[in-house]
């Protein structure tokens, strides 16, 4: 399917898609000749909790649901709460305070999401997804619900004594250091064995929710594995693999000929410039899917150079000429504003 970009939608003190938006209409054919054929879009940014990068993001967003037929987005969050929190069938609000990190939970990303929100509900499949291995504070959804749901009846002290040793380690936001132990990790994972066999045996469970309870269950052994990793570099590039393993797998089972927004940082959504091994997300997913992952970056610039294309006035886009560059395309804005206070949702606090 051809995926055509307008850069009008690059606003960055816009706050709906129906703004008018003055552009360069050459700049714009260059812009959207850059990034034809391409089905997974990546949307990076060089810092977290700034209110202009998400605006001009969930502009982009909105703009490409509504144009250009993006119906999915996945963003760099827990995999599990976001998963629990949809079956949950939580509105809008609250399933993006279940699942969603905080930098990212401000008005303009929650209004860019009602439309994939509402065509979710119409579809009946899942549509604002996560990719993070990571989970946080609200890690215990995922028990509450398989007790609740009367989905896990045997084993409900194993998945309470897996709660309890999580709780240690994980906290509000992984802020302890100390990773697992290797008598903690065999017990988590023998446990999560007999709730995932549990689960698997179960026949009267719903296909879809049946395949997403089971890579909740995959995706929570994998992050006990990665708390026993010591080395920073290590785990991080670890987890990276695994974020990049779920949005292959969700490709696979929901997403099949659907173009999609992957929302994260610049680390994360960077292309592969070497021929060594895939470490980052965008890497893996380079080597994954070839030409069709496109990549951009989100950057707060004071002055544009003058080999930026201007599209706006306060946006500009260069195409990086070497070949090896991290980024398809690097789109500026002329300012950086920080979320204010009252903007913040912390779940955690």
């Amino acid at each position: 399917m051809r995926i055509l970009l307008v850069i009008m939608i690059i606003n960055c003190s816009c706050q709906s898609f129906s703004q008018n938006v003055a552009l360069n209409e050459e700049a714009a054919k260059t812009f959207k000749a850059s990034i034809d054929n391409h089905s997974l879009v990546g949307l990076g940014e060089e810092g977290h909790g700034y209110e202009s990068l998400n605006e001009a993001k969930s502009f982009l967003l909105e703009f490409l649901h509504q144009e250009f037929n993006f119906n999915s987005v996945i963003f760099e969050s827990s995999f599990t709460e976001c998963v629990i929190s949809y079956l949950n069938n939580d509105s809008l609000n609250n399933r993006l305070r279940n699942f969603l990190y905080p930098f990212w939970n401000t008005i303009s990303v929650q209004n860019s999401l009602l439309n994939y929100y509402e065509k979710e509900k119409v579809s009946k499949q899942p549509l604002i997804l996560a990719c993070d291995i990571q989970e946080d504070c609200r890690f215990n959804l995922l028990s509450g619900y398989l007790i609740k749901e009367n989905i896990i009846r045997s084993n409900k002290n194993k998945l309470n004594e897996c709660d309890s040793i999580l709780s240690l380690y994980i906290g509000k936001n992984f802020s302890k250091k100390t990773p697992i132990s290797n008598d903690e990790f065999i017990r988590l994972s023998s446990n999560y064995n007999f709730i995932s066999k549990e689960l698997e045996d179960l026949k009267n469970i719903p296909d879809v929710k049946h395949k997403l309870l089971l890579r909740c269950l995959v995706n929570r052994e994998l992050l006990c594995y990665y708390l026993t990793i010591r080395d920073v570099n290590e785990r991080m590039h670890y987890r990276d693999s695994l974020m990049a393993d779920n949005v292959m797998w969700l490709k696979n089972e929901f997403l099949k000929n659907m173009n999609i927004v992957l929302w994260a940082a610049n680390t994360h959504v960077s292309k592969q410039n070497s021929n060594d091994r895939p470490r980052w997300l965008g890497e893996w997913l380079t080597s994954s899917l070839k030409n069709q992952y496109y990549s951009i970056s989100f950057q707060s610039q004071k002055r544009f150079s003058s080999n930026h294309d201007r599209f706006t006035e306060n946006c500009s886009i260069k195409y990086p000429d070497d070949s090896h560059n991290r980024f398809d395309a690097i789109i500026y804005t002329d300012k950086k504003i920080k979320i204010k206070p009252q903007q913040w949702v912390t779940p955690c606090n």
